[in-house]
């Protein structure tokens, strides 16, 4: 059976968040980072390719396709305006652009969303776990994933805490976020 339009408008944005929240988990990355100017433009490349493929599989279902360049320009421009970096800059354009129903979609998830933790473990490869807490129907549910990171793609503060100290696990939340 085809899937109607309007599961695979569904599907797509489940994609497009899920490119959004990798970008925001680098993008906090960054900041722990604390990178200069000079070395995003390569990092951010690399997650505007993954984000503008996920974005062009909408095709004919949405005028992503049209939009997306109006989006990164003014993304461009805020960032240079308020020397701010190109991923939230992106953030603050689509949220902009469509803020009512980001603010219905913000509003739906953390109604249920309890917490959201990345966990860095040291082994060979290091790896790197994403653990989100939710209620599901009243009842507490997990959702996790889990990548192999090389050493050099870890952020500094987590490279420099594995050397520092014995533990073979760093986890930073991400949120609520932390004062």
């Amino acid at each position: 059976m085809e899937k109607q339009p309007e599961n695979l408008q569904q599907d797509s944005m489940k994609e497009v968040l899920g490119a959004i929240k990798e970008a925001l988990i680098k993008a906090k990355q960054w900041k722990i980072e604390n990178l200069n100017a000079d070395q995003i433009p390569e990092i951010l490349s690399n997650q505007f390719d993954k984000l503008h493929d996920v974005l062009s599989d909408l095709g004919e279902h949405t005028d992503f396709n049209n939009v997306l360049p109006a989006y990164l320009n003014m993304a461009k421009f805020f960032s240079n305006h308020v020397d701010q970096n190109m991923i939230f800059s992106l953030g603050a354009a689509i949220v902009l652009c469509h803020e009512a129903e980001i603010g219905k979609l913000v509003a739906a998830i953390k109604k249920d969303l309890l917490k959201v933790t990345v966990h860095y473990r040291k082994a060979n490869p290091f790896s790197r776990e994403v653990q989100v807490f939710f209620n599901r129907d009243g009842k507490p549910a997990e959702f996790n994933t889990k990548q192999a990171v090389s050493r050099d793609d870890l952020p500094a503060d987590v490279r420099e805490e594995f050397l520092r100290t014995e533990k073979d696990v760093v986890s930073i939340n991400l949120y609520p976020e932390e004062a």
